[in-house]
């Protein structure tokens, strides 16, 4: 069922405030909102899966203090921490792995050489 006309009007006399902030609340909002938006990204990088998955359901779990949009933005951002968290020990594990099939590599390589080098003595000692 589409909103009134009233409930539009409702909406727009509390939010608007928010949504439109004119240049020189613009210039002190945005560069504290940004240090602490590297604030947070820094903690959360820091803290392990498991403390990331709980702070995840810990910001779902809506108690009401605040706006449902807020509730589901920070759930999202902590869910992004926790991607970033998981694909950063997804790329080590990768170079790790990467290093050891370099080495199995090297290794394959040196014993087909040893195995050229058996057979070709064998051949030349045999009568």
């Amino acid at each position: 069922m589409p909103a009134s006309l009233d409930e539009v009007l409702d909406f727009l006399k509390e939010h608007w405030p928010r949504i439109n902030k004119n240049a020189e609340e613009l210039k002190v909002y945005f560069p504290h909102k940004r240090q602490e938006a590297e604030t947070e990204r820094d903690r959360d990088l820091e803290k392990t899966a498991e403390d990331l998955l709980a702070d995840i359901h810990d910001e779902s779990l809506d108690d009401q203090s605040r706006d449902r949009e807020m509730t589901v933005a920070r759930t999202m951002a902590r869910f992004a921490s926790l991607l970033t968290l998981l694909s950063r020990q997804a790329d080590k594990q990768f170079r790790q792995n990467l290093s050891i099939q370099r080495w199995l590599i090297g290794l394959t390589i040196v014993l087909v050489l040893l195995t050229v080098a058996l057979l070709w003595m064998t051949w030349r000692i045999t009568p």
